[in-house]
């Protein structure tokens, strides 16, 4: 009999399991939650903002597309249709975007705890800059 050690081993089939996202379906769901954050519910007291989750989700998986530009952008949407300074939403939508770009690194490869460690400071980060 032939002793084998563990290095030996390998798999029996080498496949990669990041099955990278439409652009598309991210692009259809960036959308709808904007529309829905045009709703008047976002003036609740506690309401989440849900555009910069959906938004940095989509950054954090790599879609071709969803950066700093969009955020951008939507940013400046949802201050106009807030009548609030104009750049508040925008500078805040940027840094959480940098912030899950600078955090999100070894995004699928950590634990679920360590994902939330990681991204969780640039949720809180962004409102301080902000002079009203």
């Amino acid at each position: 009999m032939v002793k084998r050690s563990l290095t030996s081993l390998e798999p029996l089939q080498r496949t990669n399991y990041f099955y990278g996202s439409s652009p598309i379906y991210a692009w259809i769901t960036i959308v709808l939650t904007w529309l829905a954050s045009l709703l008047p519910w976002r003036e609740w007291e506690g309401a989440p903002d849900i555009l910069i989750l959906v938004l940095a989700f989509w950054c954090v998986q790599q879609v071709r597309g969803v950066g700093l530009t969009s955020a951008l952008i939507f940013g400046l949407l949802m201050d106009v249709h807030d009548v609030n300074v104009m750049g508040e939403h925008a500078l805040s939508y940027v840094l959480v975007i940098f912030g899950a770009w600078c955090f999100g690194a070894g995004w699928c490869s950590s634990v679920l705890s360590a994902r939330c460690c990681r991204c969780f400071p640039s949720f809180f980060w962004p409102p301080f800059p902000v002079i009203c």
